[in-house]
C-alpha cells in the first residue's frame, strides 16, 4: 500500500477510534465500542508504526477470520435450532449463503494474513494490498508458466 494511503487509512482509524471511545458513555454496550475503538487503534498501528506492523497485520487478519468464523457458526446455530415442520425450506440455505460467503471471501485471506504477515495473491483485494508487490509476483507467475 502506498505512504499516502497508509496515512490516509490510519488517520481515519484514529478518528472513528475517538469517536468510537467518546460514544461510550451513551451506549447501552459500551464493551463493543471499547472493543471497535481498540481495532481501530490496532489499524492505525499497521499504518503508521514499523515495529509493529507485522504483529498488527497479523492480529487485524487473525481478528476478520474469527468474527466471519463466529458469523457463520451463529447462522448454522440458529439454522440447526429452526424446525422445519416435514417440509424443506429454502430459508436455511438463503440464512447460511452470506456468512459462507463471508467466510471465503474475507475470513480466509484473514487466516492467510494471521499465518503469512502478507496478503495473499489470490485475494479479491491483491493489487490492492500488495501494490508493486502484486505486479512483480504476477509477472513471476507469467514467466514461470512459461518455463512449463
Amino acid at each position: 500500500m502506498s505512504r499516502i494511503a497508509c496515512w490516509v487509512l490510519g488517520s481515519f482509524a484514529l478518528l472513528f477510534a475517538a469517536t468510537f471511545v467518546l460514544t461510550v458513555s451513551n451506549s447501552p454496550e459500551p464493551l463493543l465500542l471499547w472493543i471497535c475503538a481498540g481495532f481501530c487503534v490496532l489499524i492505525s498501528l499497521a499504518c503508521f508504526s514499523t515495529v509493529a506492523h507485522g504483529p498488527a497485520i497479523r492480529l487485524i487478519g487473525a481478528t476478520v477470520f474469527a468474527v466471519y468464523a463466529f458469523y457463520l457458526f451463529d447462522a448454522l446455530s440458529r439454522i440447526l435450532r429452526t424446525p422445519l415442520d416435514g417440509h424443506f425450506h429454502w430459508r436455511w440455505l438463503t440464512a447460511f449463503e452470506g456468512p459462507f460467503e463471508g467466510l471465503i471471501v474475507f475470513g480466509l485471506p484473514g487466516l492467510y494474513v494471521a499465518i503469512r504477515g502478507r496478503y495473499p495473491l489470490w485475494g479479491k483485494a491483491a493489487p490492492a494490498f500488495l501494490g508493486k508487490n502484486y505486479c512483480q509476483d504476477e509477472e513471476q507467475n507469467r514467466q514461470l508458466q512459461k518455463l512449463e
